[in-house]
């Protein structure tokens, strides 16, 4: 739920999102936001990216479609912490951040 909330209210460019979570798992966290109807809003006027991480391999995922995220990659575990930081500065630097 905490995630829920986050995810509607702080906008955000990417997120970082790990695909087994506790009581749900990342599938689900996005098929809930998209399904709520809420006000959901793009403050920079394009889908947040989303890249997910797990255990699993990217083929044994299926990223919701919707209307509101852009999956554009998914991270094997485990990862380095480093490994993150160069990524997501990449990602940042393309977005022309």
């Amino acid at each position: 739920e905490e995630a829920v909330r986050k995810l509607k209210t702080i906008p955000s460019d990417i997120i970082i999102l790990d695909w087994m979570l506790d009581s749900t798992t990342g599938g689900e966290l996005i098929r809930s936001i998209s399904a709520s109807g809420e006000a959901f809003t793009i403050e920079h006027g394009y889908k947040p990216k989303v890249i997910t991480y797990s255990g699993l391999d990217d083929k044994q995922i299926t990223f919701p479609k919707n209307h509101w995220f852009e999956h554009i990659k998914h991270w094997n575990k485990p990862i380095q912490y480093d490994q993150v930081a160069t990524e997501a500065k990449g990602l940042l630097s393309t977005m022309g951040f």
